[in-house]
């Protein structure tokens, strides 16, 4: 389970590059994950302190931080 939990935050980490701040809802149905997958995802990349979380009202909403947007960048140059 541990790899592929993995995986998934790496399809999280790139679809916050490409998108900016979204609700995990969104990215769910975006990336055609369930919802636990991606809280799973959301847990490793926040442990790693590679995104932001915020809320509004009941929404939870992942961000990458400044470095990892910058990071981000740099990959998708190569």
């Amino acid at each position: 389970m541990l790899p592929q939990i993995g995986e998934t935050a790496g399809q999280v980490w790139y679809a916050l590059g490409k998108n900016g701040k979204t609700p995990a809802s969104k990215l769910g149905k975006m990336l055609n994950l369930s919802p636990e997958h991606v809280h799973l995802a959301i847990g490793w990349l926040a442990r790693e302190n590679k995104i932001h979380l915020s809320f509004d009202g009941k929404t939870a909403n992942a961000e990458l931080t400044d470095s990892e947007k910058k990071a981000y960048a740099h990959h998708c140059k190569k």
